[in-house]
């Protein structure tokens, strides 16, 4: 026995020779590497091994195998997102280790083309080649839902020994492969990674570096820190230098087939053993049977004489295969596509893309927002592992795998109670469809349970009917539960929330929304179509076409299109070998353009409430000859033979050759004793109905093709001939109960209907009750009460010509009556004694209940509502006292009512809890980016109870204390408080009121100025002012009269907001000589340049200042023994001005004016 050091040291010598002549594939030594040192992935291994085996053996036809997995839609993709991390060495975008964005999507369009086998060259479908139903597509949105574009650049000289070397697959320079991949890494579940490199063990790949890998790829089981793939820059880039890189390199083709767990078609690699086994191919080499077994590969490109291991040369599936060593390599095989589509949908690391969002671009929107869900910090490892939904027992036959999601529980995903997946992953259901849901809750654990949502109807409340797997039974692993989407009440074509619970410890019923105990909640994104939504059109095209297939050359050939009922048809498009057909947009494509073995098709755009969609018929292969003789078969469309004479049967043009465009047919008819056949007259179409003709005769159709010479030759054919026989028939007849029940209950009416063969046209009927004929009864039903043990059967006359004899009896039916007696009784669900005033739940069961019982609920001897079903919750308090009266509605049930037993409740006092909430530091209204601290008050809730703030009703923070230097005018800022010992609180719950944050910018602040005795502001606003003793009321227009001496200053007030304090003002002498103004006038204020001051009747001696908002006087003047006087402003600029007067005792006083003209 060969050691597995040695096969890995003999991989690396394998791969040193072969790359002498080639490129090489690195895959086989990580994947031996991994055998050898990784237990994990050897048991990864065998079990996905073992699954396929499993699944080749229920499904030994390839193409049902294929369909199982893909289903049979002929437009069928799935769409894996890839994410390209180009990790370069300092060069621009576009050179050789920095390959342009258009050459990693050209090299990736080019991938995809090789897996669609329609790459220009390559074979396709028809021709050898094998569409895999694989798309990869970079990235357009990252885990945030944020758009992306699917390629990262990284400069790798971080690294030591990747410049010069580059990552290190099996010589002893350049950087760790660990190493490279961390500095760039997207999440695998939802991402599958490439990484380019400039160089894999120091070779690049490019003219004169001599040997070289290509690239490697992880098979399904690896561990998330290694799976991906690597390839060499050189295979990507096409600019100047290029050495045969880009589109037509099958590196990627090929490693992606390792990804999906295709091995090389020489495996094992090297070759230990010589051939493999030829017991079974499906368990031996590369496990797949329209491969050849090969014990290494033959490379250049293997033809006759090269022989395989069984004796037979090379064929082009194996010699040209992408799995093969050859230059040459231009398709996978059907065996091939089936083993990918089962990695797809088997192996959980590849499984997870079926889902995954990665590859769409970000909602415009996002879904509705619901109640949160947290859990207790908690040293437990217990929360969601895996979600799979699936149609069935997948992979069983005819089950398919729609989600398979993976995740790590609450401490391996990082102590999160809540993880919020829905941009992330997609399930697509459709309505009236019935699936089973599977979810892992992890091993180790004696109380974890799941339980899953899903919001039908869109408007973020998971109610019980939305409840699509229940709260399962405690314990570890898979929990299982199969649930139909229903048909109403449910928003088709628009994302759904789906929320998958999974929580332990004392055996919780955890509701939608709260806290865990110990687990953990994440939420999913669903899609439904069907019933109401998008309906799964489907289009067909007519085969043969009118024209026939084969056909001649040269002739017309008419397709058409048919669509499923109810499609409403947008357009079509008509494809010859994959090209659209110009011009052709209607349900009919009639040319002659066609040549041998071209492949027609029809695409179908159609509308429904999910938007516009497409669907593809199949492929219909055009056989074109030069000579084709016409033929024509018949067949019977309805009826039988032999027969009865009177009965019709339909004969039909079941089959043709060469018919032309339009054939025409004559149907012919022999007759006994006539020997030759004659035609029927009018019988020209393609069907022709015959009765009522003599034993024996016989029935053949004539068809002249429309298609001349040298296509038809000669120009008509006569189909196969049916001869008409006729046999004595035995007439049966059954009768059944088609309205009512029995056994049953007395009183109700009774309909039995019979059901004749070989009744001819008008059977007539003979019905008896316990032997008695029931008189004027001849139909085929009869209808009445009956008695108990009544025996109901009846005899049928046929009047058809072939019965014998002519009557048949029916079955008999007994009569069974059946009474019972109803028995309730009553228990309390909800644990006892329960809080006082909280919700306490009961159920009835009764015996014998029959269908359809009501109970009325009785709390101390008073009805509660009106009779409900046997379920009942109410709120109660100590000593209250419930029953429940049964009544019946079934006539089955002898007692009306029944009367249960009366339970005592038994409660324990609630405490009431609040909670109060104050600003502790910083203040509202206040400044935008100001700190500001809340602080929680809790009352009557326990020790150590739940403390959340949430901010317009999202999560914020936990803790007594919240604060924050982000909120912003409108924010809601609110408390929520929720125990955590278990005892009574009524309620559970409390939020604090509601406070809506007034948050304004900080405007700059003013200038003061002393005017008189008054100081004021330099601008408009409000103002607040201080002085020697602090904060001073009054004042908010912008000016304040000093009382004290001392420093003064102001701040502008902007909602609460104040700005940074203005200049300061220091108060040394106080005018206590103020002038009473109150006699004094001012008018017009504003004014437009005439200021009039008026007195009154009181003579004044005054000097008058203006004074502008600095604190300047622009204008000086006096009133001497007046009273009134007018005063010119007109050479003022608009804006404010402050007046000040002073008498001749030094009395002054200040009042504001306007300029405004």
């Amino acid at each position: 026995m060969i050691r597995k050091i040695t096969l890995l040291f003999l991989a690396f010598l394998f791969i040193n020779q072969f790359a002498q002549a080639q490129r090489s594939c690195g895959s086989d030594v990580v994947h031996q590497r991994q055998m050898a040192t990784n237990p994990d992935y050897v048991q990864e291994q065998a079990a996905l091994r073992a699954k396929y085996q499993a699944f080749l053996a229920a499904n030994s036809s390839m193409p049902q195998a294929l369909k199982t997995l893909v289903g049979s839609g002929p437009d069928t993709v799935f769409e894996i997102p890839v994410v390209v991390h180009i990790i370069h060495t300092g060069g621009a975008p576009g050179t050789q280790y920095n390959p342009s964005d258009a050459m990693v999507q050209a090299y990736i369009n080019y991938t995809n083309q090789a897996f669609a086998a329609s790459y220009t060259g390559y074979p396709g479908p028809t021709t050898g080649g094998t569409r895999v139903p694989l798309r990869f597509v970079l990235a357009r949105r990252d885990t945030n839902c944020n758009a992306a574009t699917g390629i990262v650049r990284v400069n790798g000289n971080s690294l030591a020994g990747y410049g010069s070397d580059g990552i290190n697959l099996s010589a002893s320079g350049g950087a760790s492969e660990a190493a490279v991949k961390n500095l760039s890494r997207w999440n695998p579940t939802v991402y599958y990674n490439i990484w380019i490199v400039n160089r894999i063990d120091a070779a690049d790949g490019y003219a004169g570096g001599g040997p070289f890998t290509a690239g490697y790829a992880y098979y399904p089981g690896s561990s998330a820190a290694v799976d991906g793939t690597v390839i060499l820059a050189s295979r990507v880039y096409t600019g100047t230098g290029a050495t045969g890189g880009g589109p037509g390199d099958i590196t990627l083709p090929h490693e992606l087939g390792h990804a999906f767990n295709l091995k090389h078609v020489f495996d094992p690699f090297p070759a230990t053993s010589g051939c493999p086994s030829a017991t079974n191919c499906a368990t031996t080499g590369d496990e797949v049977c329209d491969t050849q077994p090969i014990a290494s590969s033959a490379f250049g490109c293997p033809g006759p004489p090269t022989l395989t291991c069984n004796g037979v040369a090379y064929d082009t599936m194996t010699s040209k295969n992408f799995m093969d060593y050859s230059n040459c390599q231009d398709r996978f095989t059907p065996g091939q596509n089936v083993r990918m589509m089962f990695a797809l949908k088997s192996a959980v690391s590849r499984s997870t893309f079926i889902t995954s969002l990665g590859a769409t671009v970000p909602p415009s929107s996002a879904l509705p927002g619901t109640c949160s869900i947290t859990a207790a910090p908690n040293a437990f490892n217990i929360g969601v592992r895996n979600v799979v939904v699936s149609t069935n027992n997948a992979p069983s036959p005819g089950a398919d795998t729609l989600m398979h999601v993976t995740s790590d529980g609450y401490q391996g995903d990082g102590n999160r109670g809540y993880i919020d997946f829905t941009c992330r992953h997609r399930v697509t259901l459709v309505a009236g469809q019935t699936y089973k849901l599977a979810v892992n809750v992890g091993p180790g654990t004696t109380t974890s349970r799941a339980k899953v949502f899903l919001d039908y109807n869109n408007n973020g409340v998971f109610t019980s009917t939305e409840m699509i797997m229940p709260r399962t039974a405690a314990g570890p692993g898979y929990k299982t539960v199969s649930f139909t989407v229903p048909t109403t009440g449910v928003s088709y074509c628009v994302p759904l929330r789906m929320r998958v619970i999974v929580d332990g410890g004392n055996g919780v019923n955890v509701d939608s929304c709260g806290t865990l105990q110990f687990g953990q909640a994440e939420d999913y994104t669903a899609y439904i179509i069907g019933s109401g939504g998008s309906t799964a059109s489907t289009v067909a095209i007519s085969n043969p076409p009118i024209g026939g297939n084969p056909s001649c050359i040269g002739t017309g050939l008419k397709f058409y299109a048919v669509p499923s009922s109810g499609t409403t048809v947008l357009t079509y498009r008509w494809l010859r070998n994959g090209t659209i057909m110009s011009g052709f947009t209607t349900d009919t494509l009639s040319s002659n353009i066609f040549v041998n073995n071209d492949q027609v098709k029809v695409r179908m755009l159609f509308t429904s409430p999910c938007g516009t969609d497409s669907a593809e018929s199949s492929v219909v292969i055009v056989n074109r000859q030069i000579t084709i003789p016409p033929t024509v078969t018949i067949g019977i469309q309805s009826g039988t033979i032999p027969g009865c004479i009177d009965d019709t049967v339909t004969f039909n043009i079941a089959g043709n050759v060469n018919p032309g465009g339009a054939p025409t047919y004559r149907w012919q008819q022999r007759i006994p004793p006539a020997i030759v056949f004659s035609d029927i007259p009018g019988a020209t179409g393609t069907t022709f109905k015959c009765f009522s003709k003599p034993v024996n005769t016989q029935i053949r159709a004539i068809m002249r093709s429309s298609a001349g010479a040298p296509c038809a030759i000669p120009d008509s054919a006569i189909s196969n001939a049916f001869t008409l026989t006729y046999n004595n028939q035995t007439p049966t007849v059954s009768i059944a109960l088609t309205t009512g029940t029995n056994p049953g209950c007395a009183g109700q009416t009774l309909t039995f209907t019979a059901t004749p063969t070989i009744g001819g046209t008008a059977p007539t009927y003979v019905w008896r009750v316990n032997g008695v004929v029931q008189t004027g009864v001849t139909g085929p039903t009869l209808s009445g009460v009956r008695a108990n043990g009544d025996v109901v059967n009846c005899t049928m006359t046929s009047n058809s010509p072939c019965a014998v004899p002519n009557t048949a009896t029916s079955n008999n039916i007994t009569i069974i009556h059946t009474q019972i007696t109803a028995d309730v009784s009553i228990g309390q669900i909800t644990p006892s004694p329960s809080c006082n005033g909280k919700n306490i739940s009961f159920s009835a069961t009764t015996i014998n209940s029959g269908t359809g019982p009501l109970y009325q609920w009785f709390v101390n001897g008073s009805a509660v509502g009106t009779p409900i079903g046997p379920n009942f919750t109410t709120p109660l308090v100590n000593n209250d006292k419930v029953r429940a009266v049964f009544i019946a509605t079934d006539p089955c049930v002898l007692n009306a009512t029944d009367t249960s037993n009366e339970l005592t409740v038994s409660t324990i006092k609630s405490d009431t809890p609040t909670v109060s909430v104050k600003i502790t530091k910083g203040k509202d209204p206040g400044c935008i980016d100001s700190l500001i601290e809340f602080t929680a008050n809790p009352v009557n809730i326990g020790n150590s109870p739940q403390i959340d703030w949430f901010v317009n009703g999202f999560p914020a923070a936990t803790g007594t204390i919240f604060t924050s230097t982000a909120l912003l005018t409108g924010d809601i800022v609110q408390v929520r408080v929720h125990q955590t010992d278990g005892r009574c609180y009524l309620p559970d719950t409390v939020f604090s009121a509601p406070d809506t944050m007034l948050r304004s910018i900080v405007l700059d602040p003013p200038i003061i100025h002393l005017i008189g005795s008054m100081i004021t502001v330099d601008r408009p606003g409000s103002f607040v002012w201080f002085g020697p003793s602090g904060q001073l009321s009054g004042g908010t227009n912008g000016q304040y009269y000093p009382k004290v001496i001392g420093p003064y200053y102001a701040v502008t007030d902007n909602k609460g907001c104040w700005s940074r304090p203005s200049n300061i003002l220091i108060i040394t002498l106080l005018d206590i000589n103020t002038i009473d103004l109150d006699g004094m006038k001012l008018y017009p204020n504003p004014n437009s340049g005439k200021l009039t001051i008026d007195w009154g009747s009181k003579v004044v001696d005054m000097e008058i200042g203006i004074y502008n908002p600095l604190g300047q006087q622009v204008m000086k003047d006096e009133m001497r023994n007046a009273t009134r006087k007018v005063m010119n402003l007109e050479s003022l600029p608009n804006g404010v001005y402050y007046l000040m007067i002073k008498d001749s005792e030094g009395h002054s006083g200040t009042v504001k004016i306007q300029v405004q003209r």
